[in-house]
């Protein structure tokens, strides 16, 4: 009953039935959800903060909330607080969701020591937190360990290929952005992959002024994307 009355963002009511089996730790994680779905950052964790006892549901729940309304830092001390409480273990939504906070703040302390945790708790990550780690190391500029993980990443997605090349593009590795898109051959990419070459283009351009190649490079991307209009219009 609870979980149909959040589904359409009725708290009140779900708060009513609440009260009649709030013994139930499924019955908190709801109304927790709940309140996450309607934004309200508060009482979800006021919920979170009066629960007896938590299971890794409710501390994703909160974690996921916090990334959501782009409050990182606020998830990376529940996180903190998580491990130091030794209630849960960590699963892969849980690293999924604090990678994505660390990618966003640039930090690559705690990230590391994730990719370690998963090595020595023999974790094997699905694709989503592969992508997740692969980012976190784009994002913060360690492309040398993100391309190592690459390597070791079994079944790649287009979104790790994507990662790799807006990495390098994003720290003024313009032609290793495009070694690693004409590597992608065979691939079939998406629009978001020829924004991140693009947007390595210019970079590149920036860097080191426009060129032959660059427009060379430019003009194919385009044609690619079924933007021969644009393409024409460069050339």
């Amino acid at each position: 009953m609870i979980a149909g009355y959040v589904g359409i963002d009725d708290m009140d009511t779900a708060q009513e039935f609440f009260r009649e089996c709030w013994l139930r730790i499924l019955s908190w994680n709801t109304m927790i959800d709940g309140y996450a779905r309607i934004g309200n950052v508060s009482a979800a964790h006021e919920l979170f903060d009066w629960m007896n006892k938590r299971n890794i549901v409710s501390w994703n729940i909160i974690l996921a909330l916090y990334v959501h309304s782009k409050n990182y830092e606020q998830c990376l001390r529940l996180f903190d607080r998580m491990i130091s409480s030794g209630e849960v273990k960590p699963n892969d939504a849980t690293l999924v969701c604090v990678l994505n906070a660390y990618a966003k703040l640039g930090n690559l302390d705690i990230g590391v020591w994730i990719h370690s945790y998963m090595k020595v708790r023999r974790i094997e990550p699905d694709m989503l937190l592969s992508t997740a780690l692969l980012t976190m190391y784009a994002k913060c500029g360690f492309m040398e360990l993100a391309r190592d993980f690459f390597n070791e990443i079994q079944v790649r997605s287009v979104v790790s290929w994507n990662s790799m090349i807006m990495g390098y593009g994003m720290h003024g590795h313009g032609e290793k952005a495009l070694e690693m898109f004409m590597e992608k051959s065979g691939e079939t990419p998406n629009g978001a992959t020829f924004v991140c070459v693009l947007c390595a283009c210019v970079h590149a351009v920036y860097k080191a002024g426009p060129t032959t190649e660059h427009f060379g490079h430019t003009v194919g991307l385009l044609g690619h994307s079924g933007l021969i209009k644009d393409s024409e219009e460069l050339i």
